[in-house]
């Protein structure tokens, strides 16, 4: 999972602060979404982002806001920040 490279320090407490589920909950929310979101690589993308990280920068954008300067994988899984 994508908290293995990175986010493998976070506990519950710090994982439900920076996207708002439990770690459980959020691999229901996968296992119920996967299918319908997971992308195939293309001559123009060969490597598409994975179901998982689609999943942690959607929740991330929900719970803290969006705007275009602050969001990226690298902010929603290493930032300490917030803490």
């Amino acid at each position: 999972m994508w908290w293995t490279n990175g986010c493998s320090d976070w506990s519950e407490k710090e994982f439900k602060k920076r996207l708002r589920v439990s770690k459980d909950t959020f691999e229901i929310i996968l296992g119920k979404i996967e299918e319908f979101i997971v992308k195939t690589p293309t001559n123009l993308n060969q490597n598409p982002i994975e179901t998982d990280r689609q999943l942690a920068l959607t929740l991330y954008r929900l719970g803290h806001g969006w705007r275009p300067s602050k969001i990226s994988y690298q902010k929603a899984c290493t930032s300490r920040e917030d803490e």
